[in-house]
Order: structure tokens, then C-alpha cells, then sequence
């Protein structure tokens, strides 16, 4: 029986608690700046992407490069990154350069690469999601044949 005693009254100390910070957490949120910003970036850290990537809050760009390369047996021919579709030329040669600027965020790179080894279609499509994050000042995108690597 004591034991159920410390255990309630310790349930309702906690109770009583977290109501009193409520309480006065509610009551100084117009007038102290500090308690606003708290409650702010627990609304950003709880809440959905949609509300982290925010535009005014991070309206600064991340620099992407883009590098493709074709393989001795496999040629990308289209890469779309961003709703952007960039197309390959043969002219170029092996290796071609994309630069775009971007705002934090997720988003799908989809590329397009022929070979003769494949078997029915000569053509597949390749796709990832990548995250840009916000403290990055460059992202570097490598695609090598139906290979891709980020690094950041």
C-alpha cells in the first residue's frame, strides 16, 4: 500500500508540474522574446518537412553540380534533376557539367542511360532521392553509367 501511495503521489507531483510551466509557459509568451524563439523551433522540429524547409527562414541557395559520365559500354543520354531535364549530346564527348542553385530540400534525380548489353529495351531509367540540406554551401552530384554518388 505505500508503495502505490509514492507511486500516485509522484504521478500527481508531475502533473502539477508540467500544468504550472504550461500555465506561466502560456502567460510570459507575449512578452519574453526568448520563450517565443523556443516556442518557434519546437514547432519546426516537431513539425512536418513542409514547415522545416520554410522559405523566408532559409531563403539562401545551395550551389549543385551535376557531373556525368558515360562508361566504355553505357551512355547516359537524359538526366532530370529538380524538373529540370537536361539532355546529353554526343558531341561532348564522355563527360559533360551541370551547375543549378537550389533551396534546401528533398528532391528526385532521374537519368536515362543506353547500352547494347541490355536485353529487350536498350534503354533504362535510374532514379534517387536526394537531400540538400541547409548548412551546405555545394553539393557534388557524380552520375557513372546507372551509378550515382552525392556527396556533400
Amino acid at each position: 500500500m505505500k508503495k502505490f501511495i509514492k507511486i500516485f503521489s509522484t504521478i500527481v507531483f508531475f502533473i502539477i508540474a508540467i500544468g504550472t510551466f504550461l500555465f506561466v509557459f502560456n502567460q510570459n509568451s507575449d512578452n519574453d522574446s526568448f520563450i517565443q524563439k523556443i516556442k518557434t523551433r519546437l514547432r519546426f522540429d516537431i513539425g512536418s518537412r513542409r514547415q522545416y524547409y520554410r522559405e523566408d527562414y532559409y531563403s539562401d541557395l545551395v550551389r549543385v553540380e551535376n557531373d556525368v559520365y558515360n562508361t566504355h559500354d553505357k551512355l547516359v543520354t537524359e538526366v532530370s534533376f529538380a524538373g529540370r531535364n537536361m539532355q546529353l549530346h554526343e558531341d561532348y564527348g564522355t563527360s559533360q557539367r551541370f551547375y543549378m542553385s537550389l533551396r534546401p530540400g528533398y528532391y528526385n534525380i532521374r537519368w536515362r542511360v543506353y547500352s547494347d548489353k541490355y536485353m529487350g529495351s536498350r534503354y533504362r531509367n535510374y532514379s534517387r532521392k536526394v537531400r540538400i540540406y541547409r548548412d551546405n554551401r555545394q553539393v557534388y552530384i557524380t552520375i557513372r553509367g546507372s551509378c550515382i554518388s552525392v556527396s556533400q
